[in-house]
């Protein structure tokens, strides 16, 4: 579904595909790039907490251990 801000630019003759450089579209793109950093660095936490908690499992512990030195 594409939201109605994005219909109303089209409507009004706007280039999606090409915009226009001004300060709203900076501001847009520099909290594009926090907000996808904050999912990663918040993806790889949670990856490295699975990893610990399966490290205490000893059967998977031993199937992950290789698999985190040669990562390391």
């Amino acid at each position: 579904m594409i939201p109605v801000g994005v219909i109303n630019q089209i409507k009004k003759g706007e280039n999606l595909l090409h915009p226009r450089l001004s300060a709203g579209w900076i501001i847009a793109a520099i909290v594009g790039v926090f907000i996808l950093g904050g999912i990663v660095l918040f993806t790889l936490w949670g990856w490295g907490q699975v990893s610990n908690a399966a490290q205490n499992v000893p059967v998977v512990g031993s199937v992950t251990a290789p698999a985190r030195v040669y990562a390391s």
